[in-house]
């Protein structure tokens, strides 16, 4: 089985990343899309990275 945390559709292209924007799908209760689905569902993985609103600490490297 897998566990999928959903996200929105591609948004515009990012000039300064060169990559498309997603957020967190919401459901209407204000919490995460989430589901569980067999593996045989599963048709690609993705690698997302966080919008930083700052300079990365030196501690994490």
């Amino acid at each position: 089985i897998g566990y999928v945390e959903w996200f929105t559709k591609f948004s515009h292209l990012d000039s300064s990343t060169g990559l498309y924007r997603v957020k967190p799908q919401m459901k209407s209760d204000g919490t995460r899309a989430v589901s569980v689905i067999p593996a045989s569902m599963i048709q690609r993985s993705v690698s997302l990275f966080p919008k930083w609103g700052g300079p990365v600490p030196a501690s994490w490297t």
